[in-house]
């Protein structure tokens, strides 16, 4: 591979990983195991029902139960350093979205949402151009925190300053963020999108990472 090809990036193998980090799939064949669950061929319907219950707010065995443009949704996201995937099940329709990427900084729930919604007819946001402005070095100082991410207390987002680049660090990884406004940025080489949340009077107090996981500033 072309060294200049810097948009794509190596990744440690997943082989010495156990458990499902061992599996390897497909659209294909992620579709032919949602289609069995409908039936009982591998999973009884007694233990289906249990499965796709709700029992923690919105939680069940593994599942996301919930609703979307008013069709019941149950779906599971999956992550790992290179790979990032979701599958969204409309049962009362038969309607299934899987969606894999092999870059892990992809707003998997935002592609997800976007598709369920051409299906079911609601309003989706085609994707765009991207403008960018420039902030010197005093302000963008101000973003530059740790953000404790509110699902997962093990998880916290660095952003810092370097050579007048806002820079996000999150678990190994790093990428430069490209200012849209003074409250949205999009990442350099990939998909992801971050978004400061600011208080009445201005000042920085969190962020959300890809629409989705609230992060908020460590005092």
């Amino acid at each position: 591979m072309p060294q200049e090809e810097n948009a794509y990036r190596d990744r440690p193998s997943l082989d010495g990983h156990q458990s499902t980090l061992t599996l390897y799939s497909t659209t294909e064949d992620l579709l032919r195991w949602d289609q069995s669950l409908y039936t009982e061929r591998l999973v009884t319907r007694k233990s289906l029902t249990a499965m796709f219950r709700p029992y923690v707010a919105i939680v069940g065995y593994g599942w996301t139960i919930e609703s979307q443009f008013n069709h019941k949704m149950i779906s599971h996201e999956g992550g790992v350093q290179g790979f990032v995937s979701k599958i969204a099940r409309y049962p009362d329709d038969q309607i299934t979205i899987i969606a894999l990427s092999n870059l892990d900084t992809a707003p998997m729930t935002n592609i997800s949402k976007d598709l369920a919604a051409s299906v079911f007819g609601d309003k989706y946001d085609l994707p765009r151009e991207h403008k960018f402005i420039h902030l010197n070095q005093s302000k963008l100082n101000a973003y530059a925190e740790k953000y404790q991410v509110e699902a997962a207390a093990d998880i916290v987002i660095t952003i810092s300053v370097q050579e007048d680049k806002l820079v996000s660090q999150v678990q190994g990884q790093s990428f430069v963020l490209l200012l849209e406004s003074e409250t949205k940025f999009a990442a350099e080489d990939s998909s992801a999108q971050v978004v400061f949340v600011r208080d009445e009077k201005g000042r920085i107090t969190s962020l959300i990472f890809n629409g989705q996981f609230n992060s908020n500033k460590i005092q």
